[in-house]
């Protein structure tokens, strides 16, 4: 429905996909940060603020 609109406005190249991947990425990348900056060698809070910011 919207991707051929997308797709005469932006370019092939774009779809409907792309928005809804980028507004995603915006959302965990937003939520990533809020969680705060951990250490890489605490892999397990890593994991648990990677699950959290995309559940």
């Amino acid at each position: 429905m919207y991707s051929p609109y997308i797709r005469e406005v932006m370019g092939e190249e774009f779809s409907a996909k792309y928005f809804r991947t980028q507004s995603e990425t915006m959302i965990a990348s937003i939520a990533l940060a809020e969680l705060g900056v951990v250490n890489k060698e605490d892999q397990k809070l890593l994991d648990e603020n990677i699950k959290a910011a995309i559940s």
